[in-house]
């Protein structure tokens, strides 16, 4: 669909299975849930994009460096256990991310990517097996943090991540998903 207004694209497709990837000129908002995709949509991957969703989308291999989307605010790829890596671990360091949504992808023993934006107000990282322990230092913003267990220091979370606006009412919401996922989720409210 095309915004009149910007000149730029949005895509936006749930439950299908898509033969051909989304056209790439313009496109700043990509939302393409539970699809069965032929392969990474690369294509998308511009400066114009602000806006990539591909939750449950049967993604499978390495995810590309997504480092040249410099407008990226929202990246949701959670739920594609077939994501095994990154090719750049690095990649979302210098992005206004608000929101990082790796959760559920098949990473196990890769290590946390970093460093991670400050800019983060939401960032999931459970169910992936990352490796390594996360630095939640500076990011003053973030009110959602979801790992895995023994990934972050919640101690510091809790100290680091202080949110003291009306909108979020002081409240920092670490929620630590235990190695046992028959245990309950632990949730710490400041």
């Amino acid at each position: 669909v095309l915004n009149p207004i910007t000149s730029t694209y949005k895509v936006d497709v749930k439950d299908q299975d898509l033969k051909e990837t989304a056209p790439s000129e313009k496109v700043s908002y990509a939302s393409i849930i539970r699809c069965t995709l032929p392969s990474f949509p690369s294509s998308l991957l511009t400066e114009h994009l602000q806006y990539l969703t591909l939750t449950s989308s049967n993604l499978a291999g390495i995810l590309p460096d997504i480092s040249v989307c410099t407008n990226l605010k929202v990246c949701m790829l959670g739920s594609n256990p077939g994501i095994t890596g990154l090719a750049n671990p690095s990649c979302f360091s210098c992005l206004p991310l608000t929101t990082l949504r790796l959760d559920g992808l098949g990473t196990s023993g890769t290590p946390i990517p970093s460093p991670l934006p400050l800019s983060l107000s939401m960032l999931r990282l459970d169910g992936s097996g990352f490796s390594g322990k996360l630095s939640v230092k500076g990011m003053k913003g973030l009110r959602v943090l979801w790992v895995d267990h023994g990934t972050v220091d919640a101690k510091e979370a809790l100290e680091e991540c202080t949110l003291l606006t009306s909108e979020s009412q002081g409240r920092l919401k670490v929620t630590v998903v235990p190695a046992n996922p028959v245990a309950a989720q632990v949730t710490a409210s400041v």
